[in-house]
């Protein structure tokens, strides 16, 4: 399908098509969903993360995903920097729940 037939399709005129493709509103976006018959998530989906990761390539990305998390748990603070310090800090606290709720 061209951007014309996807104008006519949406019910949108080409020009708008064209501007509405550059800065889409949220009634635009969803118009060309329906044309496409995708739901407006697939359309914005990243096809990036569709691509298949190697091990090395999850751990790097989520090394650099920044962030500023503080978990509190009981009387403790604990903070993590990185989406990976997050995931580690959780798996840690559930290794401790579960040896504390053995004993």
């Amino acid at each position: 399908m061209n951007k014309r037939q996807l104008a006519e399709k949406a019910g949108l005129k080409q020009a708008n098509l064209y501007s509405g493709l550059r800065n889409p509103t949220l009634a635009t976006i969803k118009r060309i969903a329906e044309a496409l018959n995708v739901t407006p998530s697939e359309l914005l989906y990243d096809q990036e993360d569709l691509k298949p990761r190697t091990t090395r390539e999850r751990s790097s990305r989520l090394s650099r995903t920044k962030l500023n998390a503080i978990v509190i748990c009981g009387d403790k603070h604990y903070e993590a920097s990185t989406l990976k310090e997050l995931i580690n800090l959780c798996r840690n606290l559930k290794k401790i729940d579960a040896n504390s709720t053995e004993e």
